[in-house]
């Protein structure tokens, strides 16, 4: 209720629970990873199907979707898994790294 009251206050506010405990954030509507991303992409001059996203909670889902890739961390909330192109390793085992090394950088790729 106080997430909620104080969201209210602030114009053009989102806030999300990070997995259901007392954490919140709280940001802009037009601050999200996925609008991050698009300005990145962009200012390489790449497309965004060029582009891999890692994510493992609710913020992350727009990031995922907009990259050519989406990976969710094995530790990720199933509802992010759900909308991932791949699931790697979570972070407590160097999820990024791991997927990174076996999809991007292998010989088996190139």
């Amino acid at each position: 209720e106080a997430a909620e009251r104080i969201a209210a206050s602030i114009d053009s506010c989102d806030w999300v629970n990070f997995l259901g405990g007392k954490w919140y954030k709280f940001s802009r509507v037009e601050a999200t990873k996925e609008n991050a991303a698009a300005e990145l992409i962009a200012y390489l001059g790449l497309d965004p199907a060029e582009a891999i996203a890692f994510g493992d909670d609710f913020g992350d889902m727009g990031m995922l979707r907009f990259c050519g890739r989406g990976v969710a961390m094995g530790n990720a909330m199933d509802t992010v898994k759900a909308v991932a192109d791949a699931i790697g390793e979570d972070n407590d085992h160097d999820g990024v790294a791991r997927y990174l090394a076996e999809h991007v950088l292998s010989a088996d790729h190139n």
